[in-house]
C-alpha cells in the first residue's frame, strides 16, 4: 500500500476569470433598446427626427406676434374673431387661432399654416377648450371675406406642403421684419 498524502498532486491553474461586462456594453450586446447618447443614425443637417413641434418654432412667434399686432387698436387691444371678446395682445389670453388647423387628428397641414386670412386673433377659451370655434370662425371668413376667399383658403388647406428648416427661418425673418414695420407704424412698444 501507498501512501497518498494531500499535497501530493498540485492544484490544477486557474483559468483566468471573464472579465465583466459593465451596464452599457452588457445593453448594447443583449438589448435592442436606443441608450441615451448612442444614435444608430447618423446625423444629417437640416432633417428633423421625431416629432416636429410647429409651435415652438421662431417662425411661428413671430407670425402670431405679426397678427395680433395687425388687428389691434392703440391701447393693445384687439377682438376675438370668433366670440367678439375683447382681449389684451399682451396677456396670454390672446392666441392666433387657425380656422384650417395645422394638426388635425393624424394630419399635418402647413400648406396655410401661415396665411393671414386663415390665422386670426382669439381667446384662449375659443381657441384651446372650444377647438377653435371652426364653425363660427367660417361663417365670420365667409361674413367679411366673402365665400370665394373661403373657398380658396379650403382648397389650399388640402394641399400637402412641408416646412424644411431654410423655409422657417425665411419666415421668421419676414415677419419679424413685419412686426417691427407695425409696433412702429402704430406706435406701440415691444411687450415680449
Amino acid at each position: 500500500m501507498t501512501k497518498v498524502y494531500k499535497n501530493a498532486n498540485p492544484k490544477p491553474e486557474r483559468t483566468p476569470k471573464k472579465e465583466r461586462l459593465t451596464k452599457r456594453q452588457f445593453q448594447q450586446k443583449y438589448t435592442k433598446t436606443q441608450l441615451k447618447g448612442a444614435s444608430r443614425f447618423p446625423k444629417i443637417k437640416g432633417v428633423r427626427k421625431g416629432k416636429f413641434n410647429f409651435y415652438k418654432t421662431t417662425a411661428w412667434l413671430w407670425f402670431a406676434r405679426y397678427i395680433k399686432l395687425k388687428a389691434c387698436n392703440s391701447d393693445y387691444t384687439v377682438r376675438c374673431f370668433t366670440s367678439n371678446q375683447l382681449l389684451d395682445i399682451r396677456s396670454k389670453n390672446c392666441h392666433a387661432g387657425h380656422c384650417f388647423k395645422v394638426r388635425d387628428a393624424n394630419t399635418t397641414n402647413y400648406s396655410v399654416a401661415f396665411n393671414e386670412l386663415n390665422v386670426k386673433p382669439q381667446s384662449l377659451q375659443e381657441n384651446t377648450f372650444n377647438g377653435g370655434s371652426q364653425d363660427k370662425f367660417i361663417e365670420r371668413i365667409i361674413e367679411k371675406y366673402g365665400f370665394e376667399a373661403y373657398d380658396n383658403l379650403r382648397i389650399e388647406s388640402k394641399k400637402v406642403k412641408l416646412l424644411p428648416d431654410s423655409e422657417v427661418k425665411r419666415i421668421a425673418k419676414e415677419y419679424r421684419l413685419k412686426t417691427y414695420e407695425i409696433l412702429k407704424e402704430k406706435n406701440l412698444k415691444k411687450w415680449w
